[in-house]
């Protein structure tokens, strides 16, 4: 499916309305011809209106910015503290347990460390697994229990977290095995 702003010399920004050649727009893969609605010009513009309104309006970025244009002009800029990195997946946990991202991520990589690198339930090194180990929490509570693999977290998932139902689904496996 075509864009309904695509031309023939390439592409109509949304903002200020002009026929622009495809090079003028930066990528994005949530539109169907996987380019911005507004052309560079435009989100530059917008980004630099919001980063005044910003700085205008929020002391604690202010001084942020302060810092760095002053560790910039001295040449200290490698001396300012590193954002810390946090995880894509941590970052959408984080939003549905009501976590902040930097925390879960030290909780994470704590976990990890006390795991040595492994699920909690079956041991299985994450270096062995197809994804990264999952974080288990307490659905009623939302506290963080331990990191596991893929398949042990949805099989405790699918048995609702419940002991009574893992003690039962050991029993059967137990009472089957026996028979063999």
């Amino acid at each position: 499916m075509k864009s309904k702003n695509l031309t023939k010399l390439g592409k109509i920004c949304s903002n200020c309305g002009v026929d622009k050649p495809l090079s003028e727009f930066g990528k994005v893969s949530k539109t169907r011809d996987w380019l911005k609605a507004w052309c560079k010009k435009c989100c530059l513009i917008k980004d630099n209106q919001r980063r005044k309104e910003k700085y205008a309006s929020d002391s604690g970025y202010r001084e942020k910015a302060r810092l760095r244009a002053k560790a910039y002009r001295d040449g200290t800029i490698e001396l300012l503290p590193k954002k810390p990195i946090v995880d894509h997946a941590i970052k959408v946990m984080a939003k549905q347990l009501g976590y902040d991202p930097i925390a879960l991520q030290k909780i994470y990589n704590k976990l990890y460390e006390k795991q040595n690198g492994c699920c909690a339930i079956c041991n299985t090194p994450a270096s062995e697994l197809r994804n990264r180990l999952c974080i288990d929490h307490d659905h009623k509570t939302n506290k963080v229990r331990g990191l596991l693999c893929t398949g042990c977290n949805a099989g405790i998932g699918n048995l609702r977290d419940s002991t009574e139902l893992c003690s039962a689904a050991a029993e059967y496996l137990r009472r089957y095995k026996a028979d063999k």
